[in-house]
């Protein structure tokens, strides 16, 4: 009997919880298909039930008459993101592959001691630097420009991309840097390629 009853009370406590968590998300789209009188009338869910559906919210998010239009905005931030990304990653891997491969000497700085340092900025809070960046952003005429956001968001990501990819570096063999030598890599072409290609498929 037990054996039957526990499959019956998972799926229902799974189902309960399901409800819960979708409930918001469908109270917030069943909302954007009503209009200000629909919206302003109290809880409703049930749409040519308890209320007619309509897209005027839409229209009006979407660049209608009278409304905003969250494309432009969309669009710049998708640029910023993708753009900042790829530049921290690029940078970042660089660096790290330099601080994982290579020791510098730098009396009694160690490897070490400079990755500690790329982390140490996460520290300070970003409010801090909302000055800093605005007179270094207004003096290179990069204000309210997206290559002016790229560089802030950049700034702000580098070291934790520098922290992260040391640690990949330090998981990669150096057996596969030696191996690369001994099939005529020179070693002043960059190996952080080869060391990023470790984990891909294929």
């Amino acid at each position: 009997m037990r054996s039957r009853l526990y499959p019956v009370f998972k799926y229902t406590v799974i189902a309960l919880w399901a409800c819960f968590v979708a409930g918001p998300f469908l109270w917030a789209m069943t909302t954007s298909f009503k209009n200000a009188n629909a919206v302003q009338g109290g809880p409703t869910y049930i749409p040519w039930v308890q209320y007619k559906p309509t897209l005027t919210g839409w229209h009006n998010i979407f660049g209608g008459a009278g409304g905003i239009d969250v494309v432009q905005p969309f669009v710049n931030s998708a640029v910023i993101t993708i753009a900042a990304s790829a530049i921290s990653l690029a940078l970042g891997s660089l660096a790290a592959y330099a601080l994982s491969r290579y020791r510098f000497k730098l009396g009694f700085i160690k490897n070490s001691d400079i990755v500690f340092f790329f982390v140490s900025q996460r520290i300070m809070p970003p409010v801090v630097l909302v000055i800093p960046f605005f007179y270094l952003l207004q003096w290179g005429g990069l204000l309210d420009s997206i290559p002016g956001l790229v560089i802030v968001t950049v700034a702000l990501l580098l070291p934790i991309a520098v922290w992260v990819m040391v640690d990949f570096f330090n998981g990669i063999p150096r057996e596969i840097d030696e191996m690369a030598m001994l099939d005529g890599c020179p070693r002043s072409r960059p190996s952080c390629g080869r060391s990023c290609r470790t984990p891909c498929p294929g």
